[in-house]
């Protein structure tokens, strides 16, 4: 029997607590299988156009990937899907996690949550059925707070996402936390579940994970997993860990001072080095690429430990980006992020144009107890506390870096670093090393092995590239395969067609598996284009195109050209088989 014909999403309506089964036709499982695909499929589908995304008419999606609760490595993944309030386009992704497992074991393949409650509250998802209960208990709960609550209510199997503080004071670079180590997916998820006053989703597994062919999925699963174990001295495994950040900074491309230089002290790399962490993975994976720190709490505050994940570009928005050298405070500040809910790359970039502004006599007119500068720490642990408790500064700073900007004028524009509105992590665009997508800030594809100089945006070839990392970028978000292990996995596109025919009666060659991704970044530009997303919108900091960046070893690089970058998007456009103007047209969404 194909699975295909047995998908099906529940959808709730927060405000009218009501919630209904829906099957999902199979032609469209066909197109948009599962993971990123099916959940922007069902976003598109479902959210009228214009909507604001603070409103509680936006439509927040997860989705689980195609082989979730089946022993693929790097499989158990959650998908999310909403219209960002940064950027007023599409955001989403994928994280591995616990909640991933224990959706694949509902019984359903998406949850699509609408509407807004009355008064802050949760939602527990549990044999079938959705039951909506009251969150005022666990009000202003930090993150690690509300998870050992609802632990404590549903029991140690349940599966949980929730906002801290900050989400429900709707900051718009907020983040949903799982409890697993993997970085959050970005874009204002936490905001949007503070819109529409929803604290935490709890699951509870209760259907297996049936495999057609089970001897035969284990049987060929077990070299899969034997050869990522081995896999470690590889390339792409050190771009997912911290090694990633010494290799950027080795080839000056790592941005520090708010992107006015590229390079970092090496006292910084030891004392990151000498970190006492440990090695953890995501459930299902062998790829044990994330370091954690444990920290511990104030008794009096909380009395749960909490794990820091040490991801990249976490640490380098506390570390490189603001010239901090100070490791412990950098490490308490994200610890304050994850408790409160709070993306540490969006609030790094805010701190650091905080910082540049200062020192370019830009006055921030707003009145604080804060000293904003490079190069001291002292002011940023207790940043998370104050801009989601205090009124003033929360409406100052909440929009995120460029939000911040537009209220105060051109000259503080001038160092906000964005992407469509949405701070920018450690990419910069006049190295040319990780490009960035025309697609948006949330597309985030692999570093390209290429030269720096801006001009190569002109060639088709590195614009063919570009197209095929965001089309293997989509194809992994959409089966729901961690891009790490894609990268690290020799024969991936011959491993996933094999595995595909085990689980499902359908017949998928291998080129109908790159079809997947192409169709979904198809969807994902369709629904920009539908929310007013223009070539023209596509803004970028305008740094890139006024500054020159300069290296100790290597020369200048220099600064982008506006036309390059103009030219570049018309040949991408074209190359893609859209309109030059962006429209996808009668291209199949």
């Amino acid at each position: 029997m194909d699975q295909a014909k047995n998908k099906c999403y529940v959808f709730i309506d927060l405000t009218r607590e009501q919630y209904e089964k829906r099957e999902i036709h199979p032609k469209i499982i066909a197109n948009y299988p599962s993971g990123i695909a099916l959940a922007t499929y069902l976003l598109k589908s479902i959210l009228p156009a214009g909507t604001d995304p603070m409103s509680p008419d936006n439509v927040l999606v997860l989705a689980s990937g195609m082989f979730t609760g089946m022993p693929y490595p790097g499989a158990t993944r959650i998908a999310i899907a909403t219209k960002s309030p940064l950027t007023g386009l599409w955001a989403g992704g994928t994280a591995g996690g616990q909640f991933a497992w224990a959706l694949s074991q509902t019984g359903w393949d998406a949850v699509v949550i609408q509407g807004g409650a009355s008064k802050l509250s949760y939602l527990l998802l549990d044999e079938g059925r959705v039951f909506f209960r009251s969150a005022k208990k666990m009000e202003g709960f930090y993150c690690s707070e509300s998870q050992e609550n609802l632990k404590e209510i549903w029991g140690e199997e349940a599966a949980f996402l929730c906002i801290g503080p900050a989400g429900e004071s709707r900051i718009k670079f907020a983040t949903v936390e799982d409890g697993s180590p993997e970085a959050n997916v970005r874009g204002g998820m936490g905001a949007i579940f503070g819109a529409k006053n929803l604290k935490a989703l709890v699951l509870r597994p209760y259907v297996p994970v049936k495999i057609q062919k089970t001897d035969e999925f284990l049987t060929a699963a077990l070299p899969v997993i034997k050869g990522l174990t081995e896999a470690k001295a590889s390339q792409s495994f050190e771009i997912g860990t911290l090694n990633i950040l010494k290799i950027l900074n080795d080839l000056y491309a790592l941005p520090s001072r708010n992107f006015q230089a590229a390079n970092f002290y090496e006292e910084w790399f030891s004392s990151v080095e000498g970190l006492d962490t440990k090695k953890r993975s995501c459930p299902g994976c062998p790829l044990a690429c994330i370091d954690i720190l444990l920290a511990k709490r104030d008794p009096e505050r909380t009395k749960y430990p909490m794990e820091i994940p040490l991801n990249p570009e976490h640490l380098w928005a506390f570390g490189p980006l603001l010239n901090l050298m100070d490791i412990d405070e950098s490490l308490a500040t994200l610890g304050e992020c994850k408790e409160f809910g709070i993306d540490p790359v969006s609030l790094g970039t805010v701190a650091a144009w905080m910082a540049e502004c200062r020192e370019k006599k830009v006055e921030l007119g707003i009145a604080m107890d804060l000293e904003p500068r490079f190069g001291d720490d002292s002011w940023l642990p207790s940043l998370p506390k104050k801009i989601t408790e205090d009124q003033q500064i929360r409406e100052f700073l909440a929009n995120g870096v460029l939000g911040a900007a537009k209220q105060i004028g051109s000259a503080a524009e001038a160092f906000a670093m964005h992407f469509c509105g949405q701070g920018l992590s450690f990419i910069d665009p006049r190295r040319g090393l990780w490009p960035l997508s025309f697609l948006g800030p949330a597309v985030l594809i692999p570093p390209q092995d290429i030269d720096s100089s801006s001009e190569l945006y002109l060639e088709d070839g590195w614009i063919h590239k570009m197209i095929q990392s965001e089309n293997e970028w989509a194809l992994s978000e959409s089966i729901g395969i961690c891009k790490w292990v894609r990268m690290a996995q020799g024969n991936f596109y011959e491993d996933l067609t094999f595995f595909y025919k085990l689980t499902s009666e359908s017949s998928g060659s291998m080129e109908f598996m790159r079809e997947w991704g192409e169709k979904c970044v198809n969807l994902i530009q369709a629904f920009n284009w539908r929310e007013g997303w223009r070539p023209q919108n596509a803004w970028l900091s305008k740094r890139f195109f006024q500054e020159e960046l300069a290296t100790p070893q290597e020369g200048v690089y220099p600064t982008l050209n506006v036309g390059t970058w103009q030219r570049a998007m018309g040949r991408y456009l074209l190359l893609r088989g859209w309109t030059t103007e962006g429209d996808p047209g009668g291209i199949e969404t």
